[in-house]
């Protein structure tokens, strides 16, 4: 959820955002996950609409001051799965351009009743990471730390949300194999494995593709994978789309499915 052929040109991504074509016919030699993008996704529960998802990745100012890769991950339930269990998150990640690591990670959950506020940082330097839970209902520069803590890392880690462009990033994809991804999430740090199972075309709303489709193992609640098992069908293509996210729960499953997209231009 890090391999990349090179550096992504950071200066005068965002005002470079337009409507990407997919195309099997468009590939190309190097992968192309970490241009700046946004992709909505609707959810369903069973047959029910069930809420929408955004993932978007922009470029912005990270800790110290430093350019960052900005991904972020929003949720929102409705209709009657909405009923059942509301759910309004959003996850920050920032990632360091050349290295591809992450260096920091907001949450801010609302599940039901669970509401959690929290901020970790990645000192590399100093090996460990800074974690701050915050107390509920304070926002921005008005927030309120309730606790902090350290846990030490690795050399390079990733969140639970950049994870995921770790592993569409991974290459190859072939079926049957599986890796590993760093992960630090809810004070661990583990070795998040993912399998790939199998190669498929798949149809969606937007056209029809052949996908990789993959399994990660990730140790976390939340909106998706709080059990049962979680896939995922990247595109078999330089973006690497995730078309559709999916996931068993106690009752029934959850599925995302991409709806709409836009990227910048490809970098040359």
């Amino acid at each position: 959820m890090v391999e990349v052929a090179s550096a992504i040109a950071i200066a005068g991504f965002s005002c470079l955002t337009a409507v990407f074509v997919l195309s099997a016919q468009d590939r190309a030699n190097t992968l192309d996950v970490y241009s700046p993008e946004k992709l909505r996704y609707e959810m369903t529960w069973w047959v029910f609409g069930a809420g929408e998802i955004t993932l978007s990745l922009n470029v912005a100012v990270g800790p110290a001051d430093s350019r960052a890769f900005q991904m972020t991950y929003l949720v929102k339930s409705s209709g009657l799965a909405g009923r059942f269990f509301k759910v309004d998150d959003r996850i920050d990640s920032y990632v360091d351009p050349l290295t591809r690591c992450s260096v920091a990670v907001e949450k801010r959950l609302r599940e039901g009743k669970t509401v959690q506020d929290s901020r970790v940082e990645f000192d590399y330097g100093a090996g460990k990471a800074l974690i701050t839970n915050f107390a509920a209902g304070t926002a921005g520069s008005g927030r309120v730390p309730v606790d902090r803590s350290e846990r030490p890392i690795g050399d390079c880690v990733q969140d639970i949300l950049s994870a995921l462009y770790a592993i569409r990033s991974h290459d190859p994809l072939p079926a049957g194999s599986s890796f590993k991804v760093w992960t630090f999430d809810r004070g661990d740090l583990y070795e998040m494995a993912v399998s790939v199972l199998k190669r498929e075309t798949v149809t969606i709303g937007l056209g029809r593709f052949s996908a990789f489709v993959v399994e990660p193992q990730p140790r976390f609640g939340g909106s998706f994978g709080k059990s049962g098992k979680l896939r995922i069908w990247i595109e078999d293509g330089p973006a690497r789309l995730p078309l559709i996210i999916k996931t068993d729960l106690a009752v029934g499953s959850l599925k995302a499915e991409l709806r709409e997209m836009t990227r910048a231009p490809r970098s040359r």
